[in-house]
């Protein structure tokens, strides 16, 4: 214990004299303070634009600790100079109470570089992590600038397309159904003929067949194109929907008697008489997923069941043909595409029934879904929202027997259209059930017509040269005429666009012409009573 008393005693000794010895070399050189004060201030300076150049954080952390401890020797030594001390004694504590304040002051200092070099670190990290995010972000939204131009640009492309394509359909649908209006008009007319045999029956009735067909195709193309643009209009009817499944079973029931298979019919008694939703679409969903069970039922049965509850209305369709393999189910939804196994023959058909009745059918509130495996037959089950009405239907139904004439006076209508031969056929319909027919060529003949003659009903051909059907309707309106106007249009997108445009027609009927639709607007429009 003495020795480690004496070994303390002896190095306490030492460090005053090496502090006392420090300081009176500086006291030394007290007439060159200046100097030194500059030199000081000079190598401060200089540290601190050589830490700038430093990259590393030791270095900077020793350069900014030399710089402090170098400020805190010069602040001691000045306040050493000052001291108005002689003592020999009293100059050794001072110096020793000076020294235990620069260790103080250095350890201060340590802790205070350190800690502004750690901020400075990491606010340099952080600066760093800033400018790293802001160039990603940069990146992203320059990457999100151009794909959204991108996916501008292919949706003006595509809806230009799509545009262009609709353009084209509509022309090359007005082309092909004028002159099938023709085919199928004669046809109808030589149907009606009491004198033909059996064998030349079944000819026209051949022609009247694919005749038929080949305006389903063009009426498909038109569906599809009108739907992938979104421009299908939904009309609200009203009618009797008991006495439409009437018809078609009637009619499902003779092509199922021809292929010698059993046709059954299962309605609820809870199934509303009365309902209202889009007539046309919905008798069409329902004769596409009837048909095509038919079509592809070679031996069993067919079986429509309809069923009613909570105000939702569901139609099965089940059959015990071919069946659909699971992974074409997804298939036979997109259009021109039909399932052919080796064991079966074609069944013929446009491929475009499905794929528009699953559309329609989710344009209109419902969905159609499928059950099938190969060899067990199909279930189509097709549901829809159709509320009871509790009341009749507006506007009287027409009888399928065969019209011979109508009660009442005799009615004149004004057939306006510039070509010749639509004309003709539309004489050739109308007059022998009793009506006065007058022909005009095109709308100046049209006028002429109307100032001569106390015309009753106008039909009307949409596009004519010159002045065409929608312009000629507005200016009969603006001269008070208020008879009603039929438009007949070889383009039935186009009259179902314009239906609801102005109002200036009262109805209007798609080429090719079938006299039974013909003679049902006529009928709404004339309040007529056929004969039959």
């Amino acid at each position: 214990m003495l020795f480690k008393k004496s070994i303390k005693q002896v190095i306490a000794t030492y460090r005053l004299l090496v502090v006392s010895e420090m300081f009176k070399a500086i006291a030394s050189l007290v007439h060159m303070r200046k100097w030194v004060l500059k030199s000081i201030s000079m190598a401060l300076v200089a540290m601190v634009l050589l830490s700038k150049n430093i990259n590393s954080s030791l270095m900077h952390f020793v350069a900014l600790s030399i710089g402090l401890s170098l400020i805190a020797c010069t602040g001691l030594f000045l306040i050493y100079l000052q001291a108005p001390v002689n003592d020999p004694t009293v100059q050794q504590v001072l110096a020793t109470t000076l020294f235990k304040v620069f260790i103080l002051l250095l350890a201060i200092t340590g802790v205070v570089s350190g800690l502004c070099i750690l901020a400075h670190v990491r606010k340099g990290a952080a600066l760093q992590e800033l400018d790293s995010k802001k160039a990603v972000l940069d990146r992203i939204k320059g990457a999100h600038a151009e794909t959204s131009l991108a996916l501008k640009e292919a949706k003006e492309t595509a809806e230009s397309s799509n545009e262009a394509k609709s353009r084209y359909l509509a022309a090359l649908s007005h082309e092909l159904r004028t002159p099938l209006n023709l085919v199928l008009g004669y046809a109808q007319l030589l149907m009606r003929d009491p004198i033909l045999s059996t064998q030349q029956r079944a000819n026209i009735s051949i022609i009247k067949r694919n005749g038929q067909h080949l305006a389903d195709l063009i009426e498909g193309l038109l569906e599809i194109s009108q739907i992938e643009a979104g421009r299908i209009t939904l009309q609200r009817d009203e009618f009797n929907l008991k006495s439409i499944l009437k018809h078609l079973v009637e009619m499902f029931q003779l092509q199922a008697n021809k292929k010698g298979i059993k046709f059954n019919y299962i309605v609820s008694s809870n199934v509303p008489d009365y309902v209202a939703t889009d007539k046309q679409r919905f008798r069409q969903i329902l004769m596409n997923l009837i048909s095509n069970a038919i079509k592809y039922t070679d031996q069993g049965s067919v079986t429509f069941e309809v069923t009613y509850r909570g105000g939702v209305a569901h139609f099965s369709i089940i059959d015990t043909g071919i069946g659909i393999a699971k992974s074409d189910q997804a298939l036979i939804l997109k259009p021109f595409e039909q399932i052919r196994y080796s064991h079966t023959q074609a069944a013929g058909g446009t491929g475009l029934g499905l794929p528009i009745s699953y559309s329609l059918a989710e344009l209109m509130g419902g969905d159609i879904s499928l059950t099938s495996s190969i060899g067990k037959g199909s279930i189509f089950n097709f549901r829809l929202m159709l509320f009871d009405l509790y009341k009749d239907p507006k506007g009287p139904e027409l009888n399928k027997s065969k019209v011979i004439g109508y009660i009442g006076r005799t009615l004149t209508i004004l057939v306006i259209d510039d070509d010749y031969h639509q004309r003709s056929l539309m004489l050739d319909l109308l007059k022998p059930i009793g009506f006065d027919v007058l022909l005009a060529n095109g709308a100046q003949e049209g006028f002429d017509q109307l100032e001569k003659s106390n015309v009753d009903l106008v039909l009307m051909d949409v596009r004519m040269s010159g002045m065409n059907g929608w312009q000629m309707v507005k200016i009969l309106r603006a001269q008070h005429y208020v008879m009603p106007v039929l438009m007949v249009s070889a383009n039935a997108r186009d009259a179902e666009y314009d239906l609801h445009s102005e109002g200036y027609h009262n109805d209007y009927i798609a080429k090719p012409i079938d006299l039974e639709g013909l003679l049902g607007k006529i009928s709404q429009l004339m309040s007529l009573q056929w004969q039959y």
